[in-house]
């Protein structure tokens, strides 16, 4: 393509102009002279782009900005809204923003924000559910199973034109999901071009038209959100939902962005037959208080900035095999192998004389709780020496050398455990145990 000439030839006498240099001008008067081209356009990378200035906003003082005014979109769970963020009062979606729910297939995505949408319309809200993975009878089917009334309209269109078009009378807007959507001329459907092109799109709808828009995102195989980083930077909240257990009924929703509040809140949810349900109190929801068997330690994690009590499970049976059975279940296994070694060390406890089974309740998986380890060798004495040890709570972290590290969560879940009531005594650096050997003295 031939360049494009930014300069032309012009008589200052008589004003003719060329874009080549002609020299004396046929007025007889001027001779030629170059001058720059009155243009809107400018060279980028060899490209040319307009450089038209349009205004369509006015600058402002940061003074005379008001939020006040703002109203959030309440979803109708009050845990969900506090993940979203806001004041005490007015806590929620932010309107005029694009946000985005992922997690692992089946695990309810669809479910709960039908449940949002539903209670969303009955707020007035002129709300609309795109569902591009479903037709509207499948979409009909759960939402009689889950018994819902309010009215919104719903379309399986997965043209983001159409879409926009349809969607142009409503408040509040689902994207089933943003893998489905379609641009034309943008590759594959659910590839990463498709996925940035229909988000850039859906982030310019959301702040020019006034709507308020969360979309439903597929996982990789590693769990972590489909397309590019620059998916996730673009959106306003990127919103994780996962099991709390493996194949269990817990739900957790947590944000690992959030241009519009804190990102360590989180919010419990039960599945159950009809729906999704708040657990108001998640504390106990993984331990059995009535248990007095042998082999049970509690201890306590954190899952988002909420304290959960966890129930470890220990089986210590004789073995006369020169093959003994070391197995641990929602824990890491190397970390199990230095806790029998640190037993056997300073305990004095032959525990490769056993086998020894141990299981985190509930089918909770512990990725990096060091403050456990305590409840660990306990659970496993007390298995080992058939002593109940229901009455009390165990954390800390055990380093090689037997001593017991002070954690840093150590007197949030101490707090906890005060503004709870809980009557158990607590086992900790901060209770006066500093090694594992005064652990006996409980034994």
């Amino acid at each position: 393509m031939a360049k494009k000439k930014l300069t032309e030839w012009y008589c200052p006498e008589c004003g003719f102009t060329s874009p080549k240099f002609f020299g004396m001008c046929k007025c007889g008067e001027g001779v030629g002279e170059e001058r720059r081209l009155q243009t809107d356009t400018i060279i980028v990378k060899g490209k040319e782009i307009s450089s038209k200035v349009t205004l369509t906003k006015d600058a402002k003082n940061i003074k005379d900005v008001n939020i006040s005014d703002v109203k959030r979109f309440s979803t109708g769970f009050k845990q969900i809204d506090n993940v979203f963020g806001g004041s005490n009062n007015n806590k929620g979606v932010m309107p005029n923003s694009l946000n985005v729910f992922f997690g692992r297939p089946g695990i309810g995505k669809s479910t709960l924000l039908m449940q949002i949408i539903n209670n969303l319309s009955q707020q007035n809200k002129n709300c609309f559910y795109v569902t591009a993975e479903e037709n509207p009878e499948q979409l009909k089917e759960r939402y009689n199973r889950l018994g819902l009334k309010a009215d919104f309209s719903l379309t399986d269109e997965y043209n983001t034109l159409n879409i926009k078009e349809m969607s142009k009378d409503s408040d509040f807007i689902i994207i089933d999901s943003i893998n489905s959507l379609y641009l034309p001329d943008t590759g594959v459907i659910g590839g990463v071009a498709q996925i940035n092109a229909n988000v850039m799109l859906l982030m310019k709808y959301a702040k020019e038209e006034n709507k308020t828009i969360i979309i439903i995102s597929h996982v990789t195989k590693d769990g972590t959100i489909t397309g590019s980083n620059f998916f996730k930077h673009m959106v306003d909240g990127v919103f994780e939902f996962s099991d709390m257990e493996e194949d269990g009924i817990y739900r957790i929703v947590q944000s690992g962005k959030n241009r519009f509040g804190k990102s360590d809140e989180t919010a419990i949810l039960k599945m159950t037959s009809s729906g999704l349900v708040e657990v108001e109190d998640p504390s106990f929801i993984f331990i059995d208080d009535n248990d007095d068997s042998f082999g049970n330690a509690t201890s306590m994690i954190l899952q988002g900035n909420r304290p959960i009590f966890i129930d470890i499970e220990s089986l210590v049976t004789s073995s006369n095999s020169d093959n003994k059975i070391y197995n641990v279940v929602g824990f890491d296994n190397k970390k199990y192998m230095q806790i029998l070694a640190i037993i056997t060390k300073y305990l004095e406890v032959f525990i490769y004389e056993y086998n020894v089974f141990t299981n985190i309740a509930g089918g909770v998986k512990i990725k990096n709780e060091p403050q456990i380890d305590l409840a660990v060798i306990a659970s496993i004495l007390s298995s080992q020496q058939e002593f109940n040890i229901n009455n009390f709570i165990f954390i800390g972290e055990v380093s090689l050398n037997g001593s017991i590290r002070k954690h840093k969560l150590e007197e949030i879940f101490i707090e906890h455990c005060k503004k709870m009531n809980i009557n158990k005594k607590i086992i900790s650096y901060g209770t006066g145990y500093k090694h594992i050997k005064d652990l006996l003295e409980i034994f």
